[in-house]
């Protein structure tokens, strides 16, 4: 026997959140498959009609625009720093603050890779990563400020060691978050231990 009830039709997305959904279906395609991807492709992956994607967006070069404008939008960063303000273990902020951080290099290291081998698209312009990034160093310098009585180095030089230990680890070999932090706040030396005279 078969349902004769009148099947109800999905409603569609407002022209906002189509356009958020298909970012966010465009830019995992654009860290696995590259800058030059075509846009049937991301369609496929986006779930619309190929059609669709220039419903929302003019062409294609700002479906990238807006997609790698989103990736190196440091704003979401800086307010995941911002939210661990008031935990009072330093250790556990970094902990944490080197996960948000290694996260977001990890994500967007296909994307400076592919921008620095094969350039952009021709019509694809994008705000430089780098102009944000002071924003992040400032926040994660806020983070650990609390702490300076602590601390032989001022707030933001530790800040910037840390992002530097982050991006190093990423690169190289994905060193742990806790060595990470712990090279940073305790040094590389293991503790000395001191012998007791001999009598």
């Amino acid at each position: 026997m078969t349902d004769a009830s009148p099947r109800r039709r999905v409603a569609p997305l407002a022209p906002e959140e189509r356009r958020t959904a298909i970012i966010a279906a465009t830019l995992p395609l654009l860290r696995a498959e590259g800058l030059h991807v075509s846009t049937r492709r991301i369609a496929e992956c986006a779930g619309v009609a190929e059609g669709t994607l220039f419903r929302v967006f003019p062409d294609k070069a700002a479906l990238l625009a807006a997609a790698l404008a989103q990736a190196f939008d440091h704003a979401p960063t800086v307010a995941a720093l911002r939210a661990l303000s008031g935990v009072p273990d330093l250790r556990f902020r970094l902990r944490t603050a080197v996960k948000v951080l290694g996260q977001r290099f990890r994500e967007n290291m296909p994307l400076m890779i592919a921008m620095r081998s094969g350039g952009l698209p021709a019509g694809v312009s994008v705000p430089d990563a780098r102009d944000g990034f002071p924003r992040v160093v400032d926040a994660l310098t806020e983070l650990i400020a609390p702490d300076q009585h602590r601390l032989r180095l001022p707030a933001d030089a530790v800040a910037s060691v840390l992002t530097s230990m982050i991006m190093f680890s990423n690169r190289v070999d994905n060193l742990p978050v806790e060595e990470v932090v712990s090279v940073v706040l305790d040094g590389v030396l293991y503790p000395e231990v001191k012998e007791e005279p001999a009598c």
